[in-house]
């Protein structure tokens, strides 16, 4: 099921959505624009580029497919779901959850067993799925998706370029209120 509404009328209607199980039974994705991308996408479609610049491809595999995760894995996969569960609600159907984006994952890139990289790809959609405030967006994903072998300068040289310091420091802000980053100099 994928349903779109405001963020005004999921606020109102979020006691609801949790009393009656919504709120764990499905991944609610909540989305915004930081203003350098909004720019970014008036400027493409003021200027008529926007034939194949956007592609949606989620490949179907045409046989059932095994995907193994081992123990270390799992402890990781636990401890997202806990954290996606917000402390609200058992944690079950968000570790449920959190498997199956790890193992679409992995069969999305050919592998037969979850890596590290999945988890790290799953890690930095969680803040999208933490209602109702502050909805993320796509900077919060790439902070969060920071290789720690590289250096924050470096990364943000060169992956956060056309971002403002105000909005790099309001995501930053963001996913430290949502404990995603444990501490400012984590990222």
């Amino acid at each position: 099921i994928v349903t779109a509404m405001t963020s005004r009328c999921f606020k109102s209607n979020f006691n609801l959505f949790e009393k009656t199980g919504f709120l764990s039974r499905f991944g609610v994705f909540s989305f915004d624009y930081e203003k350098e991308d909004e720019k970014k996408i008036t400027s493409r479609l003021s200027v008529g580029k926007t034939n194949g610049d956007l592609k949606y491809f989620i490949p179907t595999p045409s046989e059932k497919k095994f995907v193994d995760i081992d123990p270390e894995t799992g402890n990781a996969i636990r401890d997202m779901g806990r954290l996606l569960s917000n402390g609200k609600q058992k944690p079950f159907r968000a570790v449920n959850f959190v498997r199956r984006l790890v193992k679409a994952n992995a069969i999305m890139n050919n592998r037969e067993k979850v890596t590290r990289e999945d988890l790290r790809e799953v890690y930095a959609l969680i803040p999208f799925f933490i209602p109702p405030e502050p909805i993320s967006t796509d900077l919060d994903w790439l902070i969060l998706k920071k290789p720690k072998s590289v250096s924050w300068k470096k990364y943000r040289e060169e992956t956060l370029e056309h971002y403002s310091d105000d909005s790099v420091y309001a995501a930053r802000q963001r996913l430290i209120k949502k404990q995603l980053l444990k501490s400012s100099s984590r990222a």
